[in-house]
């Protein structure tokens, strides 16, 4: 296998997890049958963040949105704990799946380019005199190729 799928799988491994992840908590209150209890709510309102955060995160620009699935990892590593309803499968199952989230987290994956260095750059004084010291480029000039 080349690098560069290593590569990508380093990326997308975790990622699809944490996405996995997201939608079995989705389910968890029907698979453990506690539907309706403050606990369910709970997992339904956290699964789709997680999903989000995970699909956000997979591409390398964004990459860092992965660490905004901390905070729910913590979430439900607490939650059998605050909220009432967890049975004794799902309250395990929870903490389970939020050390899952909380470990693909974690592993970031390579980042082969850098992009543009965000609005910041717009006031960083080498930049600043990166863009006065070249000129503009001349519209009525042909590209040459």
């Amino acid at each position: 296998m080349s690098s560069r799928w290593r590569r990508r799988a380093g990326v997308a491994v975790p990622r699809l997890v944490g996405v996995a992840a997201g939608l079995w908590l989705m389910g968890m209150p029907a698979v453990f049958d506690y539907a309706g209890t403050p606990a369910a709510t709970s997992d339904r309102a956290v699964g789709p963040f997680v999903v989000w955060f995970s699909v956000v995160a997979a591409w390398e620009a964004t990459r860092a949105v992965r660490l905004a699935n901390l905070p729910v990892a913590a979430w439900l590593l607490a939650a059998p704990l605050v909220v009432d309803g967890h049975p004794a499968g799902a309250a395990a199952a929870c903490v389970a799946t939020g050390v899952v989230l909380a470990v693909t987290c974690v592993l970031g994956g390579s980042v082969a380019h850098r992009y543009g260095g965000g609005w910041i750059a717009l006031w960083r004084p080498e930049s600043a005199a990166k863009r006065l010291a070249s000129p503009p480029p001349d519209p009525n000039q042909e590209m040459q190729t």
